[in-house]
């Protein structure tokens, strides 16, 4: 076989490891034969020795110095730039990450390990390099040696240190180690002479070498490398070039101290540090890399919100920044992934060794947007500048960003141009995709400033998630929301959200959509309470509700990981007015007045279009999902406008609902668990909705009862509409007042549980406001006075307000109180129960609701109709006659011109009338009989007030009181005997519910005084005493009293009969006078048992504390049940 010699010398024919008699020196390495040339592309590897490596990058160095052209290509000059990546490797160690190592060999340890070895070829290996380290020890320095040291990348052998150059290379091919570091790339073709490194790399060497000048007489050929390449520098970079001349003027001490504070210790081990030839080297300081980075680097993002700096960066980006130092400029070819798993802090920029924070697509766009299937309420909500190409006009987007985004930018800054004009964020819909545009403010130059996400996202159908590729994905969900008040209030905050969902695609139909809010200036999510109203099944939509006391600047909404956002464009709506407001809680209705300072008259309470207390994400429409929500919204949360000119208005029904399943034993909050159903008597309620009524005189003395909660909540939910009214017409929440009513008849016991509820939600929602108490029958008389020309003065006025459980009497003289009295007999004992009926017993039940069903039927009334069957399942005659009366003012009634007249009706229901007549007549019997008790003179006006009072105009049969006025003097006239003619005005309001609020807010509450001292209870016998006299407790009540108090009713009932006889009430009033004797003789039969029934539930309200004054009077226990059993027998008897 043929061999082939591969000989350095030409002249000598040596075999093995022969020893040549002298060593290698300058001459006889330049006279090394390179084959091909200087332009080989493959290094020289002929000569004989372990350490040739190192003796030919020594030789490339003075090839390339003594040609003084540093910017060949010879083999040479790519010896030298691939030495110097190694260099930059070692400078740079910290930025490699895991993929490098350093190896040590130790010339003494590891040296003696292969001389000792009991292998042959080991020991053979270790005399081998002993040789020629003695051989060259002097030449090559290896007499100064101690340790060399081998860097490694991917666990393959790149170079190492060397005693000669500082540093060498492995003569394998290096191109697995093609590493980007800058605008270069280690070990490839285009070769990098010193002068055009890093500029800190530079500095790095000059600094070590001449701080170190043994460096310089023991590597001469790299010395005169460096003092040559210096002088190439000048044309080249003339700033750099005096930074090093600096560094060659200073003192060897002040340069080591610098390198030893400027660069950081090079080490692989607790004090192990590497050095060549005793001089320790360094590596760059990673802290000051970040500072060079961040303050040169034209990528920082400009944040209006934090003060790290990370970079922003994008794929196909042409402009050429720059990008790490002002040798790196962005090279279009770098490669930015749209994902990075890393955490910011610990990312790796792309084309370089740096491990620098940046920022790509994946960190501020979601992988998926949401779609909904409605038209977005752009006016109150960021719509994120979407432009409809080619889509469905009628779905809208979430914002597809990421919570990432708001570290770096507020909401403000997303809704603002940039100073070029563009929206910073901005999509066009197409047929089953989007094209959504994220642009970033970044440090940049002259020519551009922003750097722009894109993310295409395609159906869900066709598409899939694909991150890393810059793909999403559309989900289509039927979700929305409404954010109560719609204000910006950065104190004292009480946020109400309602959110609903009903999932579309397979997965979110099955779970609940969350809510997460934050603000600009916190990074974390806010303090909410969150409640499930209506729960998702079957169609049905889920609703929740978040309560949270802070403001919040944008919603993260989604199922699990599927989020969007949403931005509400909440504003601030300061102001200093002082607004007053006064609230009759009734048993029927509910009424709310105001009225600002210097106003002369007050308004009943409003929601106009001008201050729509909340708003919606969608917009309003006809479309099925929009009308579906927008029916949740106005039974759990609040109608938008509440108006006399709109389908609801005050006053309400004093209603609460509440889903079925609410535990009690949480803690329930108003505007969510519990609300005030609006759309009560008009609207069927939802299926799992529980509709309460009759608040106001419900059990709530126990602190923990349902209905002690209902009213809490119900009272709550008015004054956060207070509240917001006040915002909305920019008052000052502490300047409010308000002033609330009550019932003479209620216990104290209960009217203090109602005023600890006022003040303790009003001190809540209105801080330093005032907030007043006063009996319902005191304010009426103020509005009249100021109003309606009735002043008590010489004479004496009554006023009389009847609710529909109460009514309150209270006597004028001299414009002040002097009497007071009041009992549970009002509307509902007309319409009413009696005593444990039901609607089957109830005369005006029994004739009038198949009719009412019947128009509403024919009238196709849909919505009423559910309404209304679920109204009369409830089987409460006072609920069912409330709907009755509200279908006159029902819009859907009006538009419809159905002939729903109830009220009408009645006023010409001449067999029903007399049940009005007795009862308005026994109001008027008992007050003249109390006055003439306390010896107080006839009235010549009695003033109306409050819901039931209406039914004092179904008596007259008419708005003319001429009839009423002769009837109400007449029983004054028996009651008062020999003083005939009295001479007595009524005078009602049209709304008359409405009085009592608008008198409240004309009167000094504090001046009134205590009622208490005026409060007065005829007794009801015969003997016409007052408690006052006979001060009888329920515990003492004997048979003789009660004997006396149906005397008493039987002789009121021959008074009002006998009065037929001068004032006939056939003409009168229509009242069917062929049945007289059968309503008298029905009103009396069963007066005894009556009393009875009524003062033993009276008894049992009173839960024990029996052993109290009267507070009320007995007469009109029995014709509670009376009037029950006259309108029944009338209708089914007396009738037929």
């Amino acid at each position: 076989m043929a061999t082939k010699v591969y000989r350095l010398f030409q002249d000598r024919d040596l075999q093995d490891w022969e020893d040549r008699g002298e060593p290698y020196g300058p001459t006889v390495i330049e006279d090394i034969n390179n084959p091909d040339g200087d332009y080989s592309t493959t290094d020289p590897t002929s000569i004989p020795s372990p350490f040739a490596r190192v003796d030919l990058v020594r030789s490339a160095f003075k090839y390339v110095a003594d040609s003084n052209n540093f910017d060949g290509n010879t083999i040479y000059h790519k010896l030298v730039s691939d030495c110097f990546d190694v260099a930059e490797m070692f400078f740079n160690f910290d930025k490699l990450g895991d993929r490098v190592q350093i190896k040590t060999w130790d010339k003494n340890t590891d040296l003696n390990n292969l001389l000792t070895s009991s292998n042959p070829k080991h020991k053979l290996l270790g005399e081998t390099l002993d040789l020629f380290l003695k051989q060259d020890a002097s030449s090559n320095n290896f007499n100064s040696l101690n340790k060399l040291y081998f860097i490694f990348y991917d666990n393959k052998i790149v170079g190492g240190t060397s005693p000669t150059t500082l540093f060498f290379t492995s003569a394998n091919d290096l191109s697995f180690a093609n590493i980007e570091n800058g605008n270069d790339i280690f070990f490839d073709n285009d070769l990098k002479p010193l002068y055009k490194r890093d500029i800190e790399f530079q500095k790095y060497i000059y600094k070590l070498v001449n701080g170190y000048p043994e460096l310089k007489t023991k590597m001469r050929d790299l010395a005169d490398y460096l003092e040559k390449s210096l002088t190439r520098l000048d044309g080249y970079n003339n700033t750099l070039y005096g930074d090093l001349c600096k560094i060659e003027e200073e003192k060897t001490d002040d340069l080591v101290g610098r390198i030893n504070s400027s660069y950081s210790p090079l080490d692989i081990g607790e004090n192990n540090n590497i050095e060549i030839l005793g001089v320790p080297l360094k590596k760059k300081k990673i802290e000051n890399r970040r500072t060079t980075i961040e303050s040169l680097s034209e990528f920082t993002i400009i944040s209006s919100k934090t003060r790290d700096k990370p970079l922003v960066l994008q794929n196909n980006f042409t402009e050429s920044l720059i990008y790490t130092d002002r040798n790196v400029k962005w090279d279009n070819s770098w490669v930015v992934p749209y994902f990075d798993e890393k955490p910011i802090n610990e990312r790796t920029l792309p084309g370089q060794l740096d491990k620098f924070p940046y920022l790509t697509v994946s960190d501020f766009l979601q992988p998926q947007i949401i779609r909904v299937p409605y038209v977005l309420n752009s006016d109150k909500y960021f719509d994120g500048n979407i432009k409809n190409e080619s889509g469905d006009n009628n779905k809208s987007f979430l914002l597809p960003l990421s919570k990432k985004f708001f570290e770096y930018f507020d909401t403000e800054d997303l809704q603002k141009p940039l100073p070029n004009g563009k929206p910073m964020f901005e999509a066009k819909v197409f047929s089953g995709s989007i094209d959504v545009k994220l642009r970033i403010p970044i440090k940049g130059n002259r020519n551009v400033d922003y750097i722009t996400f894109e993310r295409y996202y395609g159906s869900a159908k066709s598409d899939n998630k694909d991150v890393e590729n810059n793909k999403g994905v559309i989900i289509d969900n039927k979700i929305s929301l409404a954010v109560y008040p719609f204000l910006k209030i950065e104190y004292d905050s009480f946020y109400k959200i309602m959110a609903l969902d009903q999932g579309v695609d397979a997965v979110n139909s099955h779970n609940s959509l969350s809510l997460k809010f934050y603000s600009n200036i916190t990074k974390d999510s806010l303090e909410v309470d969150k409640t499930s109203r209506t729960l998702k099944k079957d169609g049905i939509i889920q609703t929740d509700f978040y309560s949270l006391e802070q403001q919040f600047d944008y919603i993260e909404v989604g199922y699990n990981d599927n989020l969007g956002i949403i931005i509400p464009k909440l504003k601030a709506n300061y102001g200093s007015k002082k607004m007053k407001f006064a609230v009759d809680f009734g048993t029927t209705n509910t009424h709310i007045e105001y009225k600002v300072e210097g106003d002369k008259s007050s308004l009943p309470f409003t929601i106009s279009k001008d201050e729509i207390q909340y708003e919606t994400l969608h917009s309003s429409s006809t479309d099925t999902d929009v009308v579906e929500m927008e029916n949740f919204l106005r039974h759990e949360f609040l109608p938008k406008i509440i108006s006399n000119n709109s389908e609801f208005n005050f006053p309400i029904r004093t209603v609460s609902g509440e889903s079925r399943s609410l535990n009690f034993s949480s803690t329930p909050e108003a505007f969510a668990d519990i609300n005030i159903p609006f759309d009560y008597e008009k609207y069927k309620s939802n299926i799992d909705a529980e509709i309460t009524t009759n608040l106001k005189w419900s059990d709530f003395e126990d602190t923990n009862s349902p209905n002690k909660i209902r009213v809490e909540k119900f009272i709550e939910k008015i004054l956060l509409l207070i509240r917001s009214k006040v915002l909305f017409n920019k008052g000052d929440i502490n300047k409010t007042e308000l002033i609330w009513f009550y019932p003479s008849s209620m216990d104290p016991g209960k009217i203090d549980q109602l005023e600890g509820i006022w003040n303790t939600y009003f001190t809540k929602y209105f801080k330093e406001g005032k907030t007043s108490k006063l009996s319902e029958s005191i304010a009426p008389y103020y509005y009249y006075q100021n109003h309606g020309n009735v002043i008590a003065g010489t004479d004496t006025v009554v006023s009389i307000d009847i609710g529909g459980g109460t009514s309150d009497v209270v006597i004028f003289q001299k414009e002040k109180p002097i009497a007071l009295t009041s009992a549970r007999f009002a509307a509902n004992s007309i319409f009413g129960d009696g005593y444990g009926g039901s609607p089957n017993n109830n005369g005006f039940i029994v004739k009038y609701q198949e009719k009412i069903n019947e128009l509403i039927v024919d009238n196709k009334l849909t919505n009423l109709k559910g309404a209304f069957d679920q109204i009369s399942s409830k089987k409460k005659s006072e609920d069912l006659v409330a709907f009755f009366f509200s279908l006159e003012k029902n819009t859907a009634v009006i538009n419809k011109k159905a002939p729903l007249l109830f009220n009408t009706w009645l006023s010409n229901d001449n067999d029903l009338k007399i049940v009005f007549i007795v009862f308005y007549s026994s109001l008027i019997y008992h007050i003249a009989n109390l006055m003439k008790a306390k010896g107080i003179d006839a009235p010549t006006n009695i003033l109306f007030s409050g819901t039931g009072s209406k039914s004092i105009l179904i008596t007259n049969g008419s708005d003319k009181l001429d009839k009423l006025n002769k009837l109400t003097g007449l029983i004054f006239d028996k009651v008062f005997e020999g003083n005939k003619n009295h001479k007595v005005k009524i005078n009602i309001e049209k709304n008359p519910k409405e009085i009592t609020c608008k008198g409240g807010l004309e009167i000094d509450v504090d001046s009134i005084g205590d009622i208490e001292d005026i409060k007065s209870v005829l007794i009801g016998n015969t003997e016409k005493t007052t408690i006052n006299e006979n001060p009888i407790k329920y515990n003492n009540i004997s048979d003789d009293l009660t004997k006396s108090v149906v005397s008493e009713v039987d002789n009121f009932i021959d008074l009002l009969f006998a009065i037929d006889d001068s004032m006939n009430f056939k003409k009168y009033f229509g009242v069917n006078s062929a049945h007289l004797d059968n309503y008298k003789s029905i009103l009396k039969e069963e007066t005894l048992n009556l009393l009875d029934t009524g003062l033993r539930r009276k008894i049992e309200s009173l839960q024990g504390n029996t052993n109290i004054a009267l507070e009320e009077s007995l007469f009109f226990y029995p014709l509670v049940g009376a009037l029950n059993k006259l309108s029944y027998k009338i209708v089914t008897e007396l009738n037929k």
